[in-house]
């Protein structure tokens, strides 16, 4: 095996770890039923964040795997762009209305990323 493949295949290991990890504390939900909840989806997420930044964990590393959950929600249950701009949108608000300096900089990342899903023509996946 290559080393750039163990490598790969470590960090999609310790990704799927802790995420089972987090839902075991409940700071984040499985959600096995339609993307239609983002509201319940994006409160799941954006706990992780506050958990982080309660245990001083680097909240860069918590946005990247926020962020993967996020992509692998959407394209697990096929969501259309009107749904990953909702999903998006949505947990920029929760991030901007969280009045913590350290979120802001990710709020405007996920605005951005929502706000180029063009609604009106078809796009590719995420």
């Amino acid at each position: 095996m290559r080393k750039i493949d163990k490598k790969l295949n470590l960090q999609k290991v310790n990704l799927l770890t802790e995420q089972r990890y987090l839902i075991s504390k409940g700071v984040i939900t499985e959600n096995t039923g339609p993307t239609t909840d983002i509201e319940g989806v994006t409160d799941s997420l954006f706990k992780r964040y506050l958990y982080a930044i309660e245990n001083g964990e680097d909240v860069a590393g918590v946005d990247a795997t926020v962020y993967d959950l996020m992509n692998k929600t959407l394209s697990g249950h096929n969501a259309s762009p009107e749904t990953k701009k909702a999903m998006f949108l949505t947990m920029s608000e929760k991030l901007k209305n969280s009045n913590n300096p350290k979120l802001a900089m990710y709020a405007q990342a996920y605005n951005s990323i929502g706000r180029s899903f063009n609604t009106d023509q078809k796009m590719g996946g995420l």
